[in-house]
């Protein structure tokens, strides 16, 4: 089992650009062989 912690930091107005790249960087990261679940929390502040 591997888990990875990142934590990134973004102007507000770029989240919606970074939300949407992250979405597809879980979705690229699933198509790997053995990658079982890939999750990208948002912290609220």
């Amino acid at each position: 089992m591997f888990n990875e912690i990142c934590i990134y930091e973004a102007k507000i107005e770029k989240q919606d650009e970074i939300e949407t790249l992250m979405k597809e960087v879980a979705a690229f990261y699933m198509t790997l062989p053995g990658v079982v679940d890939v999750k990208y929390n948002k912290e609220k502040t």
